[in-house]
């Protein structure tokens, strides 16, 4: 902590939710590669057609591994 940034890590005010389809569009117009994810509901991957076509609704948190788009 310091004077410029008073809270820990896990009790920030800055933190910003948003939905997994908002991330994407984000990746995609930013130059960023997302290489893969993985959809979690109660700490558990989500599978199938449903999580893919809906992760938005389907899922509570999800995990991705990105990189910087190769020119």
């Amino acid at each position: 902590m310091t004077r410029m940034l008073p809270f820990e890590w896990h009790n920030t005010p800055n933190i910003h939710l948003l939905a997994i389809k908002d991330f994407k569009r984000f990746c995609l117009v930013s130059g960023i590669d997302i290489l893969s994810e993985v959809c979690l509901v109660n700490s558990r991957r989500v599978y199938g057609r449903r999580h893919r076509l809906f992760p938005n609704l389907m899922a509570e948190e999800g995990i991705f591994v990105i990189a910087p788009r190769k020119r």
